[in-house]
């Protein structure tokens, strides 16, 4: 156990290292470039990492559950066959977003919405420029957690991505204040790749130790790729489609509030991250090994150490949220009813515990399919119905309302159709 939280506090810290990098570099964009450019910004982001997973067609969604049963089963043929399956379809998909980069950037009256060029042309270049290096970090920082190294799968992401980012950005306030969005946009497919490369050799280094000729299980991961595309946008991008949503209706003053509010959503709920990260894996291999009663006490430690770190971390930006916020400029100073509609859901999720992860090693997409389709519905209704009275935090309400309702019916599933009450109140499995 004391080898676990030893792990487990360097990942949170390498987390809260990288997180706050992110909330620096859109502090110095905010207060350097305003709120436009940190809307612009916080769209080519969220665009991005929509368009990575779609890029993977879901397989990153499973490849860590996947990962973790090969490895414990020692079938490394298969993992191979995993691995070289994620990379092509990254490979492929890069033909129709190249095509779409370039039609952006030689003739953008060919793209609707892009006939007056400038920004948002630089806009949906660096979107693709920038997508297929998020990929290629989401699948391997999957296979690397599913092999119980999680240090490797995070690192270069959580560290290397967002210090580089703060780095260009600081760069750009001091030597050349006052330039356009789109200066800030060329430095983020660099960040991208440069962490993609490095954990790419991590990956490398970790195949290496298991040498064996690939074997595919073709229609196993295809048949699984579709209902874990769907997980994965809605589930684990709900933030991005949200922020995406929010730019229909929304000012751009206010997506540059939203993102801003979503950072330390993010930053906050990163120690339930790391904790997922350490013991998802372990949750995984009882299930595949089919032992109920480690994947139980696993699930109880999981689900204290969670609830407990949540319930702290949303005290803590309840008194200085106001201080912080008001960093970022004027139009933030008044943010903290939205920041604190967001934080909620990590509070939410932890209590609940993983339901996802248990459904998911049971083979239960189908019911988590069908839950996240109807939270969508949910959400942007709200969020269109809501904006008028409310505002920005109009969004906020709508993504923890559907996020709520996600992790309640998938632990009311897991239940019902387990016998697993994963939640914090119950450590027993029936």
């Amino acid at each position: 156990m004391l080898a676990i939280l030893t792990r487990l506090s360097v990942l949170t810290l390498a987390r809260l290292g990288g997180a706050g990098a992110v909330l620096l570099a859109t502090l110095v964009i905010a207060r350097s470039f305003g709120a436009d450019a940190t809307a612009a910004y916080a769209l080519v982001v969220s665009a991005s990492g929509v368009l990575a997973v779609l890029m993977l067609a879901g397989f990153q969604a499973f490849a860590q559950i996947l990962t973790a049963e090969y490895a414990a089963r020692e079938q490394d043929d298969r993992l191979h066959g995993l691995v070289q399956a994620g990379l092509r379809n990254v490979l492929v998909a890069c033909i129709p977003v190249a095509g779409i980069a370039f039609l952006a950037l030689l003739a953008p009256e060919a793209v609707p919405g892009l006939a007056e060029g400038g920004l948002h042309s630089q806009a949906v270049v660096a979107v693709c420029l920038t997508a297929p290096g998020v990929a290629l970090t989401l699948f391997n920082g999957a296979v690397l957690t599913g092999l119980q190294r999680p240090g490797e799968a995070q690192i270069a992401d959580s560290l290397g991505r967002p210090f580089l980012i703060l780095v260009f950005v600081l760069g750009l306030a001091l030597a050349m204040p006052g330039v356009s969005a789109g200066w800030i946009l060329a430095g983020i497919p660099v960040a991208v790749w440069s962490a993609a490369a490095v954990q790419g050799c991590f990956l490398f280094r970790a195949l290496r130790a298991r040498p064996a000729p690939a074997v595919r299980e073709t229609r196993r991961w295809w048949s699984m790729a579709p209902p874990w595309l769907t997980i994965s946008l809605i589930w684990e991008y709900v933030i991005e489609l949200h922020l995406l949503l929010a730019s229909l209706v929304a000012a751009p003053v206010e997506i540059a509030l939203l993102h801003v509010c979503f950072r330390f959503r993010v930053l906050a709920g990163f120690g339930v991250r790391s904790i997922y990260s350490v013991f998802q894996p372990k949750i995984l291999a009882a299930q595949a090994l089919d032992d109920r009663a480690a994947a139980t006490r696993l699930i109880a430690v999981t689900n204290g150490l969670s609830v407990g770190y949540a319930l702290a971390a949303f005290a803590g930006l309840w008194l200085v949220g106001p201080f912080f916020l008001s960093l970022f400029g004027p139009e933030f100073a008044d943010g903290l009813p939205l920041l604190l509609v967001l934080c909620g859901t990590f509070v939410v999720r932890a209590v609940f515990g993983p339901a996802l992860s248990v459904l998911s090693g049971a083979g239960r997409q189908r019911e988590i399919v069908a839950i996240l389709i109807l939270s969508l519905p949910l959400s942007a209704g709200l969020m269109f119905a809501l904006y008028p009275l409310f505002g920005i935090v109009a969004a906020g309400i709508a993504y923890t309302a559907s996020t709520g309702f996600a992790a309640g019916a998938m632990w009311w599933t897991a239940r019902r159709r387990l016998g697993v009450d994963c939640a914090v109140w119950s450590g027993r499995a029936g």
